[in-house]
């Protein structure tokens, strides 16, 4: 038997897992930084189980020269029935591009919606399905992947860091707030 796909959304707040409000959830994942309705939401379609998580979130906050905050991955499998696909954005990481589509809900709100009503309705959107569909990937984790990457030289984290001093920032310098054991 084979894993099924995760359909993962990427949300910055981790206080998504803990909301049943459908609006505050809606806001949460649908709604950009500007206050705008996102017509083409951003999604990672990942084979198997959540174990790419920490790989897709760094990534992720590599390639839009992001601080690798604690990231949220909600997985929308089986919630919508819009368009979903393959988008054609350039980066730095192959997987990363591989698994990158987006989910394509046009002008009309309802079925984003929809899967925030259904999400926040669920109990408890923490942890594995079926009981859950988030997991949370903290800052520290993400960080001290991308210091494994480009310590091992890895040509896409090497590339990554040269073309971005921010990148660079937190992907190679050890996190001061780690004390040394």
């Amino acid at each position: 038997m084979t894993d099924p796909t995760l359909v993962l959304r990427l949300s910055r707040r981790r206080t998504i897992v803990e909301q049943t409000d459908p609006e505050v959830v809606f806001d949460l994942l649908f709604i950009d930084r500007q206050g705008n309705f996102e017509e083409r939401a951003s999604v990672y379609l990942i084979p198997g189980r959540q174990e790419k998580l920490v790989q897709i979130a760094a990534e992720h906050s590599a390639n839009r020269e992001l601080d690798p905050e604690v990231r949220v991955g909600v997985d929308l499998a089986g919630l919508f029935t819009v368009d979903c696909l393959p988008d054609d954005d350039l980066g730095h990481f192959k997987f990363r591009r591989d698994v990158h589509h987006e989910l394509h809900f046009g002008t009309d709100q309802t079925e984003a919606r929809a899967i925030a009503l259904q999400l926040a309705t669920t109990n408890g959107m923490l942890g594995a399905p079926p009981t859950g569909r988030a997991w949370l990937c903290e800052k520290l984790v993400l960080r001290e992947y991308a210091r494994e990457r480009t310590k091992a030289k890895d040509p896409e984290w090497v590339t990554a860091c040269a073309c971005s001093l921010k990148v660079s920032g937190w992907a190679i310098k050890k996190d001061p707030s780690v004390s040394a054991a």
